[in-house]
């Protein structure tokens, strides 16, 4: 009498389409009086023994999933080295690289740097050199009702996406190691689910607000053998017990082994690229516009490769 013993969904990265890849090891497996029930299929547990286990299909993580929402804090860009975009002199005046603030108190009505505008209409504002406040400081006249667009959001939206936590792919591999993939052999690629997706900042620098986006375009994928494998989403995880029939968009098949390798396997880096805009809110020197196309870090991983042999069962 043999005991039929049902396991939970059990996710084991290992080779892809069982029946395609190890037909020898399947014929192993105990022929059922009855078959597994649906939705399952035969596994050959080394500790539990015959047993059914269920087919799961995660479905194909892509940029559908919700994205990110940060917040952070604005940067300005002078000589080349990133400051604050607001301190107690006022907030960075990008064309004129210095401080602005409406000066407190406002200069006599019969001062000479009102400059023939009416102190009844408008302020006078002071702008203070970065070196330190009163050097080499400016004054200009600010109507009422008007703000003038200080800073630059192009210049803070580049600095906000160095701080943004672009994603560092989790590489999947189905075979996987500690296993083998083998040549011809269509080997899985994909990263952990929830990491394929748009990513978001906002900063604020005085009364102006940019919000900085990044979304995923593509997925490359360095295979180790020369060759790049490009993909437009996270890939779909593959799952023990899945049919054959189950496809993914995202693969790659090696035509060589990794036998002459250091190590004998292949390294394997998976990079996310975005695509960056922005758009302002408030005194801006511009509404929107984009940092174009940015890679994010590489996750790595390593595979070896090996050529399938023939095995004669009788």
């Amino acid at each position: 009498m043999r005991i039929r013993m049902m396991a939970t969904a059990v996710v084991l990265t290992t080779l892809t389409g069982l029946s395609a890849i190890l037909p020898a090891a399947l014929s192993e497996l105990p022929a059922y009086a009855d078959g597994c029930p649906g939705g399952t299929v035969p596994y050959n547990d080394p500790t539990l023994g015959a047993i059914c286990i269920p087919v799961e299909d995660p479905g194909d993580p892509g940029s559908s999933d919700p994205g990110t929402e940060t917040t952070g804090t604005a940067t300005c860009t002078f000589a080349g080295q990133k400051i604050p975009c607001v301190t107690d002199q006022g907030v960075w005046f990008a064309s004129r690289q210095c401080y602005a603030k409406p000066a407190d108190p406002q200069p006599a009505a019969g001062d000479p740097v009102w400059g023939g505008n009416d102190p009844t209409n408008g302020k006078m504002w002071y702008c203070t050199n970065y070196q330190g406040p009163g050097t080499n400081g400016t004054w200009f006249y600010v109507p009422d009702g008007s703000t003038p667009a200080l800073i630059d959001p192009g210049d803070v939206a580049q600095n906000a996406l160095d701080e943004m936590p672009l994603e560092q792919p989790e590489v999947h591999l189905a075979p996987a190691p500690p296993l083998k993939t083998y040549v011809s052999l269509a080997t899985w690629l994909w990263m952990t689910p929830g990491q394929y997706r748009s990513i978001a900042m906002t900063v604020t620098a005085g009364s102006a607000s940019v919000r900085v986006e990044a979304a995923p375009v593509r997925v490359e994928w360095d295979m180790g053998d020369g060759s790049t494998e490009t993909c437009h989403s996270g890939g779909r995880p593959w799952v023990h017990g899945m049919p054959e029939t189950v496809k993914t968009s995202c693969s790659h098949i090696y035509e060589t082994t990794s036998e002459s390798e250091p190590g004998g396997m292949f390294d394997i880096a998976a990079t996310i690229f975005y695509h960056v805009d922005w758009t302002c809110t408030g005194p801006c020197q511009s509404n929107a516009g984009t940092l174009g196309e940015v890679p994010g870090l590489p996750g790595t991983s390593a595979i070896a490769v090996g050529e399938r042999q023939s095995v004669v069962v009788s």
